[in-house]
């Protein structure tokens, strides 16, 4: 069995982006999916976030996120870790959203901490 993390991401605009943090062989490499109210599920290529450290791999994907957001005038709302955080801390989720100044939910198993 593969270990994984499972982050779910929603939008103020409706999105909903699902991340699997898999571990193979201490390499994490994410796969994600996105689903647009008006589209359905689109796949989403993760493939160059891989890499040696759950958390870097993180504030990655969450940055190229927020830029993309950022130019559909759409915004982080929250953010479940609903699987429990594994890989990628909840504590480390709520630094990244205050760096960032991103004012959104941090939930663990659908209970939000912050």
């Amino acid at each position: 069995m593969i270990p994984t993390q499972e982050v779910v991401i929603t939008t103020e605009k409706g999105r909903v982006i699902r991340i699997d943090f898999d571990r193979h062989a201490n390499r994490f490499k994410p796969v994600g999916t996105v689903f647009l109210k008006e589209q359905g599920l689109t796949s989403l290529n993760l493939a160059e976030y891989e890499g040696n450290n759950a958390n870097d791999v993180f504030d990655r994907i969450l940055g190229r996120l927020k830029e993309s957001l950022d130019g559909h005038a759409d915004m982080i709302t929250a953010i479940d870790n609903p699987c429990n955080d594994e890989f990628v801390k909840v504590a480390h989720q709520l630094v990244c959203a205050a760096k960032e100044h991103m004012p959104f939910a941090v939930k663990l198993n659908g209970q939000r901490l912050a």
